[in-house]
């Protein structure tokens, strides 16, 4: 989301699929928004406000960025809306939100499930930047893109130079300093499958981050890879915190500015967006959007066993081991658990008090 001084890009097509949470074995669920409150959770989010954008630079935008009113939270998915009205000077209004000095994390699966907005003009993306980005400035702090897009009619090369529709695929990108200070993306020159536009439905964009590379990755598929994130050049960038950002530019020099007034409102939707890590143990992806079912814990020793619930920033809740070990060999922990848990996501560990550990996501429902 910079000005690029020399721009590359990785241009990713696909095909419409069935998507899951996919992280990778061995990581466990660290942290999560899951957008079910009715607004947005200030202890997570902050809205930028104001023209361009206010980390420092600026790419000739056309929006401003509003604090809090052009986002909603519907049906458990937050939603950025662009629309085309006046203010501070502006033709347009946007959202810009990030969890900089809040959620913070080095190293993990990153991923988010999103729907994106279409249309010629807008220049949507969920990435993120170095938590050092106040004192390192851009791009030594470091910037990871999720996806990025410019939509509408304007048109990306494949890898044999074949031009597709921006509503149609995402760039995928990571920018960091060189040894001359400039922008160095990767790119990747080999693209697959090609079908519909991205806003039809939802699709996930994550990355894998370690200490050696970064792998990206669509609808569970890698993507491309970065393996040098330990060049000198570009080491700190790569070994540090990142906040999350998602935001819709309205034109702006990457997207350009024959913006399509007739396509607004627009907006981005965002189901979920989920941290993993390893060393966390997960036997199941989290639930989605339901409650859990029980019925795979089973109680093997209840003397031993134990069940605590957590909430996403690993507070505990509820320990119900005490009503647990009052069950018998073989029932069902769903029976130590009391009636009456508020809604909202929670992080549940079961020992079977034997050898099954188990920590997963749990959604109670409304």
């Amino acid at each position: 989301m910079r000005l690029f001084l020399k721009l590359f890009f990785v241009v990713i097509l696909f095909s419409v699929v069935k998507i899951e949470a996919a992280p990778p074995a061995g990581y466990g669920l660290l942290w999560s928004d899951e957008f079910d409150k009715p607004t947005i959770d200030t202890a997570v989010w902050t809205f930028d406000t104001g023209v361009g954008n206010p980390d420092g630079w600026g790419n000739a935008e056309a929006e401003y960025y509003t604090n809090g009113s052009n986002f909603t939270v519907e049906n458990g998915v937050g939603v950025l809306w662009a629309k085309h009205e006046s203010k501070g000077n502006k033709s347009y209004t946007s959202c810009r939100m990030k969890t900089k000095a809040k959620k913070e994390f080095k190293y993990g699966y990153f991923e988010a499930k999103i729907k994106t907005p279409k249309g010629r003009g807008l220049w949507p993306a969920f990435w993120t930047l170095g938590s050092d980005i106040d004192v390192a400035t851009w791009p030594s702090c470091g910037e990871v893109e999720l996806y990025e897009q410019r939509t509408g009619p304007q048109t990306y090369p494949d890898a044999k130079g074949v031009q597709y529709p921006g509503d149609n695929l995402f760039v995928q990108t990571c920018h960091y300093s060189s040894v001359y200070g400039q922008v160095s993306p990767v790119y990747n020159t080999n693209p697959t499958g090609y079908s519909n536009c991205l806003c039809d439905s939802f699709h996930l964009y994550a990355i894998e981050w370690d200490s050696t590379k970064i792998t990206y990755y669509f609808d569970g598929k890698q993507s491309w890879q970065y393996t040098n994130i330990n060049l000198a050049s570009n080491k700190k960038s790569f070994h540090q915190p990142h906040f999350f950002i998602a935001n819709i530019a309205v034109g702006g020099n990457y997207q350009g500015n024959n913006i399509d007034n007739t396509i607004f409102p627009q907006k981005m939707s965002i189901d979920y967006v989920r941290v993993y890590q390893k060393g966390i143990i997960t036997q199941a992806s989290p639930a989605e959007k339901k409650n859990i079912s029980f019925s795979s814990l089973v109680v093997v020793n209840p003397e031993k066993a134990q069940l605590k619930l957590f909430d996403v920033t690993g507070r505990l809740v509820g320990d119900f081991s005490n009503r647990i070990h009052l069950l018998k060999n073989g029932d069902s922990a769903s029976k130590s658990v009391p009636n009456g848990i508020a809604p909202g996501s929670y992080i549940l560990h079961f020992y079977d008090g034997k050898n099954v550990s188990i920590t997963q996501k749990m959604i109670v429902s409304r």
